[in-house]
């Protein structure tokens, strides 16, 4: 397993456990047991849990927001229209 992959595992975890126990709820042991990965992993890639956290909104954000970067790099001139 590459860390890239236990990486993606601890972001998309970390997305599942906020979206079932909110911000408060979400724990380092909830992540790690959705990400199917041990707490360290969290520390070892992150630094500490709150990192991790706010890396994984941030990963969310990206997801969310590509489809509409890549219809805007398709369109030359009017980048409105071409979402239309």
């Amino acid at each position: 397993m590459t860390d890239t992959s236990v990486r993606t595992r601890l972001l998309e975890g970390t997305l599942e456990v906020l979206g079932a126990h909110g911000v408060a709820g979400t724990t380092s042991r909830r992540i790690a047991d959705a990400a199917g990965t041990n707490l360290q992993a969290i520390t070892y890639h992150f630094g500490s849990k709150d990192a991790l956290v706010g890396q994984a909104l941030v990963h969310a954000v990206r997801r969310w927001l590509e489809p509409v970067r890549q219809a805007l790099a398709r369109v030359d001139t009017d980048p409105i229209g071409g979402l239309v």
